[in-house]
């Protein structure tokens, strides 16, 4: 209401680095998204995404339970003990690359580790394509100079990867967006 405009609805994928030392973030989210979910207005994109996520869950198999905190789930990423999406890897390796559908599998392979509201790694793929499925576009936050986007891979992993994951799902590329957070 104070915005003007509906909630947003969001997925957050994060290395494995930042998981591991932001776990109280990965919390608040979780407790956010729950807290949205949870309210009235009708217009809430929030509470939609998680009840069409909850039937798609609940119609793939999982049991009542384990689907509502599933489609709950908006923090991914590598599963403990990883740290990034390895397509940096892949998409360096010349021949043996194949086409975008072998690196997205890779990233969604990689990345759909659930996190928040009692999940610390969870593998929950359709969980993660559910979400995916809803995504418009993508935004990788910069936050030092220290290292710029063609340094290293881990800018062209991340956002080219989940740009890759959600065409695999939609068909469509998503809008990609660098903030620049300093």
């Amino acid at each position: 209401e104070e915005l003007g405009r509906p909630r947003v609805d969001v997925l957050a994928t994060t290395s494995g680095v930042y998981r591991d030392h932001f776990q109280d973030k990965v919390a608040l989210i979780a407790e956010a998204i729950r807290l949205a979910a949870a309210s009235p207005e009708p217009d809430n994109p929030v509470a939609k995404g998680v009840q069409a996520a909850e039937a798609r869950l609940r119609a793939s198999g999982e049991s009542a339970e384990r689907a509502a905190v599933l489609a709950q789930a908006r923090v991914f990423s590598p599963a403990p003990g990883a740290y990034s999406p390895s397509i940096q890897f892949l998409a360096k390796s010349g021949d043996q690359r194949g086409d975008e559908s072998r690196m997205a599998e890779l990233f969604t392979n990689r990345m759909s580790h659930a996190y928040g509201n009692g999940l610390y790694g969870a593998p929950a793929r359709a969980a993660y394509e559910s979400n995916l499925s809803r995504t418009d576009a993508a935004t990788l936050p910069r936050t030092s100079s220290v290292n710029g986007m063609l340094d290293n891979p881990m800018p062209a992993g991340f956002l080219g990867g989940i740009n890759l994951a959600a065409k695999a799902v939609t068909g469509k590329d998503i809008d990609l967006y660098v903030s620049n957070l300093r």
